[in-house]
């Protein structure tokens, strides 16, 4: 009577010590994600990411400074790869999966703008992200997230 009374409290134990690691590392993927920017543990996990992307290893995408933001880097973070507008604090300013961005919309909303044979960077336009597409002599600015269009101006 007695080992079966103390069967049974090991096996609520057990079962109390698994539930809570699933809740632990179900707790620790998600708080991974670059989609989540307002926690404070989130935001070190960012900062780390960013100087990471600072290194020579770190894809530096574009250098469009139009206002306070000054660095934009692809991050891959669960498999999915990001769009992080930053600025030299590593301060994240915006962030964008790089799946939601329509790139042959973009590119068709140029051509219609007169910009043929363009390229696709990222820059922040109007205290916006920007999508900007560009030909030889102009460059077109576009809502990152919904295409609309923000500056159409003459390269010089």
């Amino acid at each position: 009577m007695n080992s079966k009374r103390v069967r049974s409290l090991l096996l609520s134990a057990a079962l109390l010590f698994v539930l809570f690691l699933s809740w632990f590392i179900g707790r620790s993927i998600f708080v991974q994600g670059p989609y989540i920017k307002d926690r404070s543990a989130d935001l070190r996990l960012h900062r780390q990411l960013m100087e990471a992307m600072r290194a020579p290893a770190g894809e530096l995408v574009n250098r469009y400074a139009l206002n306070e933001v000054t660095y934009i880097s692809r991050v891959t973070s669960l498999s999915k790869q990001w769009i992080v507008w930053y600025d030299d604090q590593l301060n994240i300013k915006a962030q964008m999966e790089e799946a939601q961005i329509d790139a042959a919309q973009a590119l068709a909303i140029g051509e219609q703008n007169g910009i043929a044979a363009s390229a696709i960077q990222f820059g922040w336009v109007k205290d916006r992200p920007a999508i900007i597409v560009e030909d030889q002599n102009r460059e077109l600015a576009l809502d990152a997230a919904t295409l609309e269009k923000l500056m159409l101006y003459e390269k010089r």
